[in-house]
């Protein structure tokens, strides 16, 4: 998205009220400034110099209005082009005949900086500025034409005020981010009144990270309900990382009532640890808002009770973020148990919690009643106690597409046969994920098991777990074909399991004369090498069925440089025709 952060365009007033500057003009600006050569240091005036403020990341502007120029249309325009960005003609149906708008927009920024690679060429806009009129003969034309592609503006503390005052003039404005926390006063007031003038197209604010209290959030509250306006169609709001506390939380909810389009609600780390209560009355009236995010804040039981009575009767919430509000206990199965009411939640991450085994039986129990099909439950002190009965709602699970297990209490030494079973049965699930969960290859065998019948996983994550042999990986790729990415990093593969296992991944038949490998068959002891000549033999390799297209095999220890060298060389000479890309370090 371009960012509006120049103050160049907004103060093309300085310029004259025609849009066409005559070549009159010019000379006449070029006498006058020639005689006040000397002059020019002692004789500016403060009120009209005005700071330029070019960063070099605003010089990217959305890719869309690229789309239709490739990187030759840069490099082969018409020689007038030139002509244009010292502006000796001076006309503006000069620059519309030869450039079309988006690469008006590149040349305005081009124009500012072509003297100096490293910073401004124009380090401050005054009228005694020689150089200044080159840039103001088109600044009027340019600014209309920014202003109407412009999408994502930011403001500092620096323009907000201007950029508030004449917000109207972008007509086709979708974004508002406040850019640092130095100024959250005025922020609070400029911002209100913006959003009295109901502007036509804005659709998203972010206030994240600018310091807000819940004295600035009072503010905001009653510039909306002084505003007389219904017709906002504002759809995001996010306050993340700003200390509302409760009160700042209840200003808000007290505000979104005027807010009749508002579907993204963005609460996280606001340091609150009864703002449910607002919230849930809130979801009790409110039919818009589809995303809430609650992530990092503490939440107590009887706020989680509040949220579980907003969400039995709301009917538009389908994305919800409850990440690290040491949600447990009765509050746990408050939350678990309105799933089995709410027909509108899809997404729900309920990671870095405490539900315990507990909570995962009741989750288990009303999953098969919900309507989710995104569901995080990672971190949260699940043994394999409470991990078994939700496997087992896997297995005659409908929606869930999405399902995240990983960094639980999973006991080294336990027995899951689930692990097997539900990929047996679920014919609906596209990710797992088990990262970090002290897997070991006896539940990997459980696994590799299930994938031989599974036809819709196509992610699967099991990565930093204790893996040590090959053979349940080699049955995957072997029979799978539904995989396109693995993620095995952190696993404890010897090395010339780790080689072979990389032919595999390839495709390579170990007969290959330059894949022999004395540094590799010398160290494999003898048992092992005969199996491995064993599958040779019966073209193991070659039946190979797997369609990856990304295997992560980053080692947990480190690997020889000599070996590493010769799995360089193997993925050299058969990565560039192989579908599957592999990551070795």
């Amino acid at each position: 998205m371009m960012d509006y952060n120049s103050s160049a365009c907004d103060n093309s007033n300085h310029s004259t009220d025609n849009d066409d500057i005559t070549m009159q003009e010019i000379d006449d600006f070029n006498l006058r400034t020639n005689s006040n050569n000397s002059n020019n240091n002692n004789n500016k005036n403060d009120n009209d110099i005005i700071n330029v403020e070019m960063d070099e990341e605003n010089d990217n502007v959305e890719e869309e209005i690229y789309e239709d120029y490739e990187d030759d249309d840069f490099l082969e325009l018409d020689p007038r082009f030139y002509e244009c960005l010292y502006y000796r003609e001076g006309q503006r149906y000069i620059i519309n005949d030869i450039l079309p708008n988006p690469l008006l927009i590149e040349c305005f920024y081009f124009t500012i900086m072509m003297k100096n690679d490293d910073g401004v060429k124009f380090k401050s806009w005054s009228q005694y500025n020689q150089e200044r009129l080159s840039l103001e003969l088109v600044c009027r034309h340019w600014s209309q034409i920014l202003k109407s592609t412009c999408r994502s503006l930011s403001m500092t503390k620096h323009n907000i005020s201007s950029l508030s005052k004449s917000i109207m003039t972008f007509r086709n404005l979708r974004k508002i981010e406040l850019v640092g926390g130095d100024y959250p006063d005025t922020i609070a007031l400029q911002i209100g009144r913006l959003m009295q003038m109901s502007h036509p197209t804005l659709e998203s604010i972010d206030f994240s990270m600018t310091n807000l209290t819940f004295k600035h959030m009072e503010m905001l509250s009653e510039s909306l309900k002084m505003s007389s306006s219904a017709n906002s169609i504002i759809k995001s709001l996010n306050f993340e990382s700003n200390e509302i506390g409760d009160l700042g939380v209840k200003y808000i909810c007290e505000s979104i009532q005027y807010l009749t389009s508002l579907q993204s609600l963005d609460l996280q780390v606001c340091e609150s640890a009864d703002g449910l209560t607002h919230i849930g009355k809130l979801l009790e009236t409110n039919n818009t808002i589809t995303d809430l995010n609650w992530s990092y804040n503490l939440s107590d039981y009887s706020s989680m009770i509040s949220l579980s009575d907003g969400l039995r009767v709301n009917s538009s919430v389908s994305k919800l973020s409850l990440r690290c509000c040491h949600i447990e206990g009765w509050g746990a199965f408050s939350l678990c148990d309105t799933l089995k009411l709410n027909q509108s939640l899809k997404y729900l991450d309920i990671s870095e919690n405490d539900l315990y085994d507990n909570g995962a039986n009741s989750l288990s129990k009303n999953l098969n009643y919900s309507k989710l099909t995104h569901l995080d439950v990672s971190c949260n002190a699940i043994t394999s106690e409470g991990l078994n009965p939700i496997l087992n709602a896997l297995c005659t699970n409908q929606t869930l597409t999405y399902i995240d297990l990983s960094s639980n209490l999973i006991e080294s030494n336990s027995i899951i046969p689930m692990l097997s079973e539900f990929l047996k049965s679920n014919h609906f699930l596209q990710t797992l994920k088990l990262s970090n969960s002290n897997l070991t290859d006896s539940h990997m065998e459980f696994i590799s098991n299930g994938l031989l019948f599974n036809k819709t996983l196509t992610t699967l994550d099991i990565s930093k777990n204790n893996f040590h042999s090959i053979i349940p990986f080699i049955s995957i790729i072997t029979n799978n074909v539904t995989l396109k990415y693995l993620n095995l990093s952190k696993h404890k593969f010897k090395e010339y399991d780790l080689y072979n296992f990389i032919k595999y991944l390839l495709k390579i038949p170990f007969h290959e004369p330059m894949l022999l490998d004395n540094y590799i068959q010398n160290s494999i002891p003898n048992e092992k090498h005969q199996k491995l000549e064993e599958a040779h033999y019966n073209n193991i390799v070659k039946d190979v069925k797997h369609q990856l297209t990304f295997t992560n095999v980053t080692n947990s220890q480190m690997i020889t440089s000599e070996l590493k060298n010769r799995m360089m060389k193997i993925l050299k000479s058969y990565g560039r025709s192989s579908k599957t890309k592999i990551k070795l370090q």
